[in-house]
């Protein structure tokens, strides 16, 4: 079954829980969490999650549209197979803390906006389109990203760009295997950090997979 949250507020308090084998939207409204949330299927299209709370998904997270927001935190178990998809910019908003230990396969066109978030990639992060994510924000924060686990691009011959970023820190592994990940801003490894990449020809992005740095290396 489906439960849609289409319009106006509605305040989460008290360990809240969002169970069973339906999903549970945000479709125009806005959800704010105060304290805790567990959610087993949580898809975000359009309005907005917001609050000072710790949302856990345990099984399954998709994002098409709207905006995470809030100083709280949004934790994807390792159990949980998500998307992020679709045309539509969606936004990490306010501080808010995006933790993602499970399978996320990010596809369509759509950038992710951090302003002011901070993204921490300790599962999969499987970059399958040419986007970007990026922040627009104008207080001078800076927004991170940062990855233990596995970032790889498995799709599309162009660019993801992480861009306009205070820094993507990599101590895990980072897998180009078509087309090219692009980083403007800081990139910075340590010595445990792996790269691999996609040979098959001589065409960066067609014949084989790059990692492309503007920015500083550190």
């Amino acid at each position: 079954g489906l439960v849609s949250f289409t319009g106006g507020t509605t305040t989460l308090t008290n360990s809240a829980r969002l169970i069973g084998t339906g999903t549970n939207r945000v479709d125009g409204a806005t959800m704010t969490v105060t304290d805790t949330l567990g959610a087993e299927r949580l898809e975000v299209v359009n309005g907005t999650l917001n609050g000072t709370g710790t949302v856990t998904v345990t099984n399954e997270l998709r994002w098409s549209g709207g905006t995470i927001s809030g100083t709280g935190t949004l934790t994807l178990l390792a159990t949980v197979n998500g998307t992020v998809s679709g045309n539509n910019t969606k936004f990490l908003d306010g501080g808010r803390v995006f933790n993602n230990q499970g399978t996320l396969v990010w596809t369509g066109t759509g950038q992710i906006n951090l302003r002011l978030g901070t993204w921490n990639n300790s599962g999969l992060l499987d970059c399958q389109s040419d986007t970007a994510m990026s922040d627009d924000s104008t207080s001078g924060v800076g927004s991170f990203f940062n990855n233990t686990g596995t970032v790889r691009k498995s799709a599309g011959t162009g660019n993801t760009t992480f861009s306009a970023l205070e820094s993507f820190a990599n101590t895990g592994t980072v897998e180009v295997l078509s087309g090219i990940v692009s980083v403007p801003s800081t990139y910075s490894m340590s010595g445990s950090s792996t790269h691999r990449f996609g040979l098959g020809g001589t065409t960066a992005g067609t014949g084989f997979g790059r990692l492309q740095i503007n920015g500083t290396t550190t």
